[in-house]
């Protein structure tokens, strides 16, 4: 997944990393996260 771990001005705290499938395939995503942003993190454009 392609996320910003760490910023210098912008604080987020992730939730609980769950496990969804899209289209048949099995993405990562966290837990109060839109699931478009979590779509866009595993590559889906």
């Amino acid at each position: 997944m392609d996320l910003i771990k760490e910023h210098p001005i912008l604080e987020f705290e992730h939730g609980k990393k769950v496990k969804f499938f899209f289209d048949g395939k099995a993405m990562e995503g966290y837990e109060g996260e839109p699931i478009a942003a979590a779509l866009h993190a595993n590559g889906v454009r």
